[in-house]
Order: structure tokens, then sequence, then C-alpha cells
């Protein structure tokens, strides 16, 4: 019987996690489109961009894992990496679209901001209730 519900309570926690990377998955995927719609990409466009994320997809993720870096050694060489793509978007969008970008990504850091700052306010209050 104890075996039983063990195994459940992993298949339950097994389905979370597969619906939870779903949702995450469909949210990025809508934000995409949604960027999409907004630069007003073209096919061809939509392709080297997809391409320039593989491009640069294994240099993050090294750089994500490397745990023999700080946090700021790590944040500066993601901001190199950024740099470099900023370089190469250049030679895909034309100058309208990269002004939409940079309003998207200014949009995007002062939701996180604001995101962030809710998160601290709702920790003062709970650290405030529990005194």
């Amino acid at each position: 019987m104890k075996k039983l519900i063990i195994a459940l309570g992993i298949l339950v926690a097994a389905n979370v996690l597969v619906a939870q990377d779903r949702e995450v998955n469909e949210r990025i995927k809508k934000k995409r489109d949604e960027i999409k719609t907004r630069l007003e990409l073209t096919d061809d466009q939509t392709e080297q961009l997809k391409a320039l994320r593989e491009k640069y997809r294994p240099e993050l993720k090294s750089i994500r894992e490397d745990e023999s870096k700080t946090r700021s050694e790590k944040l500066r060489a993601v901001a190199d990496i950024v740099d470099q793509k900023d370089e190469d978007l250049k030679g895909i969008l034309n100058q309208n679209q990269m002004a939409e970008l940079s309003l998207i990504r200014k949009e995007i850091h002062l939701n996180r901001k604001e995101r962030r700052e809710r998160m601290r306010d709702r920790m003062r209050h709970r650290r405030a209730r529990k005194r």
C-alpha cells in the first residue's frame, strides 16, 4: 500500500511538471508571435532570427552552467553575447524594426522592474505580519 501511494505521488508530481513545461513553452511561443507581429517580420527574417537564437544558445547555456564564474562575471559574459547578437540583428532587421525592438526591450525591462518591486513589497508585508 505504501509503495502504491509513493508511486501515485510520483506520477502526480511528474504530470504537474510536464504541464508547467507546456505552459512555459506556450507562453514563450505566444510572446514570440506577439513580437513577430509588432516587428512585422517576414518569413525569411523569422527563419534568420531562429538561426541566430540557435547560434548563441550553446554559448549562453555554457555560461549559465559554469559554476566557476561569479554572478557578475556571468552577467558580463551574457552582456557581451547580447552585444554580438545585436550586431547580427542589424544585418537582419531594418532601422524601423530595430527601433521597435528597442521599445519592446524597454517595456520588458520596465515590466520586470515592476514585478520585482511588487515581489519586494509582498515580502516586506509578509515580514511585517510575522513580527
